[in-house]
């Protein structure tokens, strides 16, 4: 599953995160699926993958609250279609 993080440029993801959406039902933050699919679902190849000395210490805040308010959502509308989250950006 990996234990590196990924990144566009934009957006930061851990390694596994294919795992988790496969064999799990993760799902994304609808602007994290429109930056994909406008670039291929492809990293571009002038980006290296994040370091601690690149990008710091990772931050899961933004996911954790994601996360916490779609449950939220899904517990209060219980399954009725709900408009997705924002998503992290790079600082």
């Amino acid at each position: 599953m990996g234990s590196r993080c990924l990144t566009d440029g934009i957006w930061v993801w851990p390694e596994g995160l294919p795992h988790y959406v496969e064999r799990h039902d993760v799902y994304l933050p609808a602007k994290f699926i429109r930056t994909m699919i406008r670039r291929g679902w492809r990293i571009p190849r002038r980006w290296r993958l994040p370091t601690r000395t690149t990008h710091g210490e990772p931050d899961d805040t933004f996911w954790i609250a994601w996360g916490a308010k779609e449950a939220a959502a899904r517990g209060a509308d219980h399954g009725a279609a709900r408009k997705p989250g924002d998503g992290a950006r790079l600082r």
